[in-house]
């Protein structure tokens, strides 16, 4: 072989051995791929429990009386200022307060029933599953209260639709999967019952 011949051979060897290691070093470092598109956390409405079916998730299966409320925002007195309080329901003595609600309507068979296809019927697609934590410096307007036999309540859900959150009392609540439109659902639906207070944005 001609010397000049096998100068440029051995060269492009060279060239192609370093590329292919430069390659494999790259793709060792190369991030993992993006999770797949479907990661969106939106509600998805199968339809597949029936109403006997959504009745036996607790606290439906222990309500004889639910009700849709609004009530004034809990306020904070600390020295000579009073201040917001976004904590919670109003209470008095660790009970809830119902004489400062502004609005209490009791649920029929029919819009209970409406309330669990909300909560048991739409879910999260996604394999990824969706959780975040009650997190929320804004106000705390609404609720569902549920009652039992003796007409105490037992369970609550608290409604922020300021920073479109809720939070459950007792952790054993079973209120579905927690995909991410599942908060304005509700929101319509107290809305189209005839709660009209806990609506409006605001600026604190």
């Amino acid at each position: 072989m001609n010397p000049k011949h096998s100068i440029k051979f051995i060269t492009g060897i060279a060239l192609l051995l370093f590329v292919m290691c430069t390659n494999k070093f790259v793709s060792r470092n190369v991030p993992p791929p993006p999770p797949p598109s479907d990661d969106t956390h939106e509600c998805i409405y199968d339809g597949k429990l029936n109403s006997t079916e959504r009745l036996k998730f607790f606290p439906f299966n222990q309500a004889k009386k639910i009700i849709i409320a609004s009530f004034p925002v809990a306020m904070l007195k600390l020295n000579d200022s009073t201040y917001t309080y976004a904590g919670a329901i109003p209470k008095q003595n660790d009970q809830i307060d119902f004489s400062v609600f502004k609005e209490m309507i009791t649920l029929n068979q029919s819009q209970i029933d409406t309330l669990t296809d909300i909560l048991y019927n739409n879910r999260d697609p996604s394999k990824y599953k969706f959780e975040f934590e009650y997190s929320c410096d804004l106000p705390i307007e609404n609720a569902i209260i549920f009652f039992n036999k003796s007409d105490q309540y037992f369970a609550y859900m608290e409604l922020s639709f300021t920073c479109n959150a809720f939070h459950v009392i007792p952790d054993t609540f079973n209120y579905g999967e927690r995909c991410e439109d599942k908060i304005q659902l509700l929101k319509q639906f107290l809305k189209n019952n005839g709660i009209q207070n806990g609506f409006r944005h605001r600026k604190l």
